[in-house]
């Protein structure tokens, strides 16, 4: 078992409908990498031109909210991740 990323609607045109893909990996950062690696589409969301996370993306992981570098926040196979795109405007 493998660390699952729900993808949320806003992604699944750059994953072909796919809403969950089972990941490895020791953090979340990881996780993340791998995901636009299966999905390459997904990196413009994820990433930005620097190829460092993008300041709009928010992590839950296990129903958390997670702050601070997801290269050091360490997952467990069972763990789950949700990424999310914070949108501006009002």
């Amino acid at each position: 078992m493998g660390v699952r990323i729900k993808i949320p609607a806003i992604f699944q045109s750059s994953t072909g409908g796919v809403k969950v893909a089972e990941v490895s990996g020791a953090t979340v950062g990881e996780c993340l990498k791998q995901l636009a690696a299966i999905f390459p589409a997904t990196r413009k969301m994820l990433f930005d031109e620097a190829d460092s996370f993008s300041g709009y993306l928010n992590v839950s992981l296990n129903g958390k909210n997670i702050q601070g570098d997801f290269n050091q926040i360490p997952v467990r196979p069972g763990d789950e991740i949700y990424p999310m795109i914070l949108i501006e405007g009002g």
